[in-house]
């Protein structure tokens, strides 16, 4: 059964996710403002993560210390049935590991309260890294480039657009590329028919790798808080599950390389 403190960390996480839809503009403030902030939050959530998982490796070693020194203390006991032995040391260990779990709550909770933190300054803004589309035109919104480029093209037509979305595409140019989209949009249905790219493709050439690297940084952030509960939890209860190495070989698949350092 999970304790509290990680009922109390799952409902805040739960919250978080659920409330992505409804959220006033404030609660955006203060979180990561760029793909540099997001990769650099995943990596202080993965590792807070790691830092839990020699933790609780440590903690295990305890344990498994203190079984080897009681079957050596309570096999010396040679006068005593086998049986009453094994019973006796089971119960040692029993009462040992539940002291261990007890002394180790604070640390291990702080250590998950951190990656909880980041996990869900991660959550707080993934809608606005949904799709190579947003990250495109919310790009240098009012900056000087990006404006110039704007009041350069505002009226021209699918051919001369076309030909400054393949510009832009060429050059990487992401002023240029959101400039570029700002007039796509402005365009009447007839006009966007007309022109020779679609702002998908256009957001996908120019922030495609930026995208794939932001959902690789969110996956870590997200994989790194499930996989600490889950280790966690198998630490309190001594048992651990084989779905959820699955689950985490599985999960991990969608990080990519996510934190290696942006171009």
């Amino acid at each position: 059964m999970p304790t509290s403190q990680e009922r109390i960390i799952a409902g805040i996480k739960a919250r978080n996710l659920g409330e992505l839809g409804n959220r006033s503009l404030e609660s955006y403030a203060g979180k990561p403002q760029s793909l540099k902030d997001l990769i650099e939050t995943a990596s202080k959530a993965d590792l807070a993560a790691k830092k839990l998982q020699l933790t609780v490796q440590r903690l295990q070693n305890d344990l498994a210390k203190e079984e080897r020194r009681s079957s050596e203390q309570f096999e010396a006991f040679t006068s005593m049935p086998r049986a009453e032995r094994q019973r006796l040391k089971a119960d040692h260990l029993k009462n040992f590991r539940r002291e261990l779990v007890k002394n180790s709550s604070d640390e291990r909770f702080a250590i998950l309260k951190e990656i909880r933190e980041h996990a869900d300054n991660m959550a707080a803004v993934s809608d606005l890294y949904s799709s190579a589309v947003h990250m495109l035109v919310q790009h240098n919104l009012g900056g000087e480039a990006r404006s110039r480029y704007y009041q350069q093209i505002a009226h021209a037509g699918p051919t001369e657009l076309t030909t400054y979305a393949r510009r832009a595409a060429n050059l990487g140019d992401r002023d240029l590329a959101a400039a570029v989209a700002q007039r796509y949009d402005s365009l009447d249905s007839s006009q966007r028919k007309a022109v020779g790219f679609s702002k998908n493709d256009l957001a996908n050439s120019i922030c495609g790798t930026d995208f794939v690297k932001s959902s690789g940084a969110f996956a870590i952030a997200r994989n790194r808080f499930n996989e600490s509960l889950n280790a966690n939890r198998a630490f309190e209860s001594g048992k651990t599950t084989g779905s959820n190495a699955v689950r985490r070989a599985l999960d991990r698949r969608s990080e990519g390389n996510a934190l290696d350092a942006p171009e």
